[in-house]
């Protein structure tokens, strides 16, 4: 390490270049870091939706559900296995230990629902298996209303028309509309013409599904020209639905009209949708996995605009919910507590050191650690989010530690009358295995949060590697550059490195005065030591019920500025 400290004071250029450099890489990993609110966390859930139209909670379970549990339940991994049966549908929900792979995980549970499919009834749906990522929330959520057009309209407008221009915006995957009315065409059975004709539903249906189809005819070959033919079968209007043929009794054709009453309705509403009292639709709109949170949002709100402008004048889109602005908020307050944080150690550092020039040296020790920090953040795929930013904040009054040890070293021997080059080399050279050993005792602290199991391992790995990265670089900056600063900016001669101005002659006195207040209260204390020890351990004992009062939660409290109202009321309301 001392030959590290003599190399940079002897190539001062080219330690200076190579900050520099480090600096380049640090600023060119912070715009390419994602910002998002918290570290990108896959929880190891997998469900499976299964659907099963107008069957009974009861018998989902029975039919569906069980089989599904049995066989999926034995797959290794699996810490829990939860249900929910409901009117058409089962949803089975896995969990999984942390750190298992999910993608193996999926394969697994498809291949134990290949053996499931003989065990379920034939016209269920086939299993939808997908693994939860809350990254995967919606990141913009827009409201659409209109004075004119009724939520049938404005639905059908939204589905056709504005979820693919929203899809065609650069870092969006997909736009989902929620809320309205959905065109569906309805057919309504009636029971008494169904006993007279002695037909069945089962009969309908498969009728319906039989009429209802398109598929490829072959080719036609007329000299160089090959043509594509397809029968065209798909029912298009409600008079085709109304005119298909359901059955046949006594020489005589039975249509579907006959039996029943074709309409082109809405389905079922599961949920309404009102803006600012009016009835309205939502798009959720979801960014692509390795799109930025900020940048994609941002995208599509410069995009709302020209958006607006093609829209008919009687649709309003306006914005709901905004992920991107509280990330941005949050992010913009750690970063003006960090710039805080270094503005008041490098007042401190005046304070103390009496020397602009000193505390100089030592402040631009903070910028280089936590620039550079950035590129092996990058590096890393680490995303710059309020995890990785508290780390950074707590870094910037420990990275100067070793500056200002290193600093202090090379002074003393300054004092002794060695020249600047002498005292930067022996001073560095001196105290070189204290501050690696310092840091070394600093990072073995944090980093076995790496290996925590579980969620706060994966939450909190972000600041153990954000400390340690800064850390680690502010050790090999005290040991350069620190040197090597100090044998530039002192002239051979200066014995002295406080100033001699009032300010610094206020400070000096004023901690000379305080130095002395703790030699007296020292001397008290080494007198009175056994009050002291008991005083200290009754003080630890007193505040030990406390701790049981504290509470704890898996997240504090964060204020979004928004709220949410839930009413629950009796089944079947």
């Amino acid at each position: 390490m001392g030959g590290l400290s003599k190399l940079a004071v002897q190539r001062p250029i080219t330690f200076l270049m190579t900050s520099l450099i480090l600096i380049g890489f640090g600023l060119y990993g912070v715009s390419k870091l994602r910002l998002n609110l918290y570290p990108d966390v896959s929880f190891p859930t997998i469900t499976i939706f299964t659907g099963y139209e107008g069957v009974a909670p009861e018998d989902i379970e029975t039919l569906v559900t069980r089989p599904i549990e049995e066989n999926v339940g034995s797959i290794s991994g699996i810490r829990r296995v939860r249900s929910l049966s409901s009117q058409g549908a089962s949803v089975v929900k896995l969990n999984f230990n942390w750190g298992t792979d999910l993608y193996e995980a999926e394969n697994d549970v498809r291949k134990q629902l290949g053996f499931v499919s003989r065990a379920i009834p034939d016209d269920a749906e086939t299993p939808l298996v997908f693994s939860y990522d809350p990254n995967q929330e919606p990141i913009v959520v827009l409201a659409v209303t209109s004075q004119v057009r009724s939520s049938r309209e404005l639905r059908t407008y939204a589905t056709q028309v504005l979820e693919q221009r929203l899809e065609r915006i650069n870092g969006i995957a997909s736009a989902e509309t929620s809320g309205g009315l959905e065109r569906q065409i309805n057919v309504t059975i009636d029971g008494e013409k169904m006993r007279l004709y002695n037909v069945s539903i089962s009969d309908i249906s498969q009728r319906l599904n039989s009429e209802n189809i398109q598929v490829p005819a072959g080719q036609l070959i007329e000299g160089n020209t090959v043509y594509s033919l397809r029968t065209m079968g798909e029912l298009k209007t409600v008079e085709q639905i109304k005119n298909v043929v359901v059955a046949v009794r006594d020489g005589q054709t039975l249509f579907l009209r006959d039996v029943a009453n074709v309409d082109d309705g809405i389905a079922q509403p599961i949920g309404n949708v009102h803006v600012n009292g009016d009835d309205g639709i939502i798009i959720n709109i979801y960014r692509q996995s390795d799109a930025n949170v900020v940048v994609a949002a941002g995208e599509v709100i410069t995009s709302l605009d020209e958006i607006q402008k093609s829209l008919p004048s009687d649709v309003n889109v306006q914005i709901l919910t905004n992920k991107a602005e509280f990330i941005k908020m949050s992010i913009q307050n750690l970063l003006l507590t960090g710039l805080q944080a270094i503005v008041l150690v490098v007042l401190i550092l005046l304070a103390f050191l009496r020397s602009g020039r000193s505390a100089l040296i030592i402040a631009i020790s903070i910028p280089i650690s936590i620039i550079t920090t950035f590129a092996v953040m990058d590096f890393a795929d680490l995303s710059l989010n309020i995890i990785s930013l508290s780390g950074l904040t707590l870094a910037v009054g420990m990275v100067v530690d070793d500056a200002v040890v290193v600093l202090e070293n090379i002074f003393r021997f300054r004092e002794e009358g060695h020249n600047r080059k002498e005292a930067a080399i022996m001073g560095a050279k001196e105290v070189a295995v204290p501050v690696v050993v310092s840091t070394l005792t600093t990072l073995v602290v944090f980093l076995p949060i790496l290996f925590v199991p579980g969620i706060a391992g994966f939450l909190f790995r972000d600041l153990a590697l954000t400390i340690s990265f800064s850390l680690s670089v502010s050790s090999l900056v005290a040991l350069t550059l620190i040197p090597m600063m100090s044998s530039q900016f002192f002239k051979d001669g200066e014995k002295s490195f406080e100033s001699n101005s009032k300010i610094a002659v206020f400070f000096s006195n004023l901690l000379n005065r305080l130095e002395a207040l703790y030699a007296r209260q020292l001397d008290v204390a080494v007198k009175n030591s056994g009050k002291v020890i008991f005083a200290s351990v009754a003080l630890f004992v007193a505040t030990i019920p406390i701790f049981s009062y504290l509470g704890g939660e898996f997240f504090p409290r964060v204020d979004e500025n928004a709220f949410t109202v839930e009413i629950s009321r009796e089944p079947g309301v």
